[in-house]
């Protein structure tokens, strides 16, 4: 019941209810005196034709008559009257007497009561239909807010400013309306996600595939083909199918990452032991070009992240600095902790990047101008990038070119 008070609206109408109550009270008060006096008058103009005839027949009777009409009869006076009037009969004719100017007085207080009534009620009927439309002004505007979100319109504007349900409804239904708008984003950047990977799969596949297809043909309708031929074909058949798995597992993960599809294992463990299990399998790339890995890292830095995803990141970064350092370079990988945050370096002395191809390194297969290996996709970058950014990470880069490049990776340490 408290609750039901809360709303303007039953707030509104109940005091109009106490008010109209109170008005109605004074009106019957002065309306009940004003019936009252009119019956005073007609009991007093009775008695004063009454009285009136009797002193004009026998004016000896003033003394008695008079102060029946100013200070009332008695009982014995009155038992004497109707004495009297018994011996002419007029016992009967008591209705006669008094009914018929009172019967009049009746209908007409019936009339007035009626009238009274009827006005009264119509003044409630007014004030409840006004509160009525009010509510219901209310109700369409949250039907008209609903169509328009129906229309595609999002940008609504209802009252909830104010004490009760409506606001409270008004509340919940911004609430609602902002999640159907992020959902139907949500919908469509899925939607133009899926068009893209598909488009990224269908054109990446293209080239190997159309490879295989030439070498297959080749070796059936080429019946004098030399064996080492053959096998080169074969060799080459092998690397395009390994780049087409690679390909494919590696684009299906980054659709896992980016899509949402993954739920990253953060536990806290040392940032240490990550970068060890990041490096281990390029460590015979790099021994091939003679490159130095370098750890300078603290062993007790804890960080709280998926080990395993967190290793790949950094490994695609790591192996991309290894094919962009020339032979006896060196990779050098750092960390640095806050009480807010863990950064992690990763800088090579490699051949660097252009201004012009630095903002775009991220971009999924992205190929730079100073790419060094034909066989590159470019998509490693971009599957760290959306490993890191998905345990709410941040990664910048910094390059110039001859001069190597840095890469910074920064983890909060508590996710405001």
């Amino acid at each position: 019941m408290k609750l039901l008070y809360n709303n303007p609206e039953v707030k509104s109408i109940t005091t109009k209810f106490l008010i109209m109550s109170l008005v109605v009270m004074i009106f019957l008060f002065i309306f009940m005196k004003i019936e009252i006096n009119n019956f005073k008058n007609l009991y007093i103009e009775q008695n004063t034709a009454l009285a009136g005839k009797i002193l004009s027949k026998h004016p000896s009777l003033k003394d008695d008559l008079i102060p029946i009409f100013t200070k009332g009869a008695s009982k014995e006076e009155i038992s004497i009257g109707k004495l009297t009037l018994s011996k002419y009969n007029l016992n009967n004719y008591k209705d006669y007497i008094y009914e018929k100017p009172m019967d009049t007085y009746y209908k007409s207080l019936f009339v007035k009561s009626s009238l009274l009534s009827i006005l009264i009620l119509l003044v409630f009927y007014l004030i409840i239909i006004c509160d009525y439309k009010n509510v219901f002004f209310k109700i369409r505007n949250i039907s008209n807010a609903a169509e328009q979100i129906v229309n595609g319109n999002f940008a609504i504007k209802l009252d909830e400013n104010d004490e009760g349900d409506f606001s409270i409804l008004n509340h919940h239904f911004h609430e609602m309306a902002k999640r159907l708008k992020n959902s139907i984003e949500r919908l469509k950047k899925d939607k133009l996600f899926l068009k893209n990977i598909i488009s990224d799969i269908s054109h990446q596949l293209k080239t190997p595939l159309s490879s295989l297809i030439l070498f297959n043909d080749m070796l059936l309708t080429k019946d004098n083909l030399d064996l080492n031929v053959k096998k080169d074909f074969l060799q080459k058949s092998s690397e395009q199918l390994s780049r087409m798995e690679w390909l494919i597992i590696n684009l299906l993960k980054l659709a896992r990452v980016e899509g949402g599809a993954i739920t990253f294992n953060k536990i806290e463990s040392p940032i240490y032991k990550t970068l060890e299990q990041s490096i281990a399998p390029l460590l015979i790339k790099a021994d091939e070009k003679k490159q130095d890995i370098i750890i300078n890292s603290d062993k007790d830095i804890l960080l709280k992240h998926d080990t395993n995803w967190s290793a790949e990141a950094l490994s695609n970064i790591i192996k991309n600095s290894i094919e962009h350092t020339p032979c006896n370079g060196m990779i050098s990988i750092t960390t640095d902790e806050s009480p807010l945050y863990v950064q992690i370096f990763i800088k090579d002395t490699g051949i660097g990047i252009s201004p012009d191809d630095l903002p775009k390194i991220f971009d999924r297969f992205y190929k730079s101008k100073t790419q060094s290996n034909p066989n590159s996709i470019g998509i490693g970058l971009s599957l760290s990038k959306a490993i890191i950014e998905g345990q709410g990470g941040n990664i910048t880069v910094e390059s110039s070119l001859n001069h190597g490049t840095e890469f910074c990776i920064t983890f909060l340490k508590h996710i405001i």
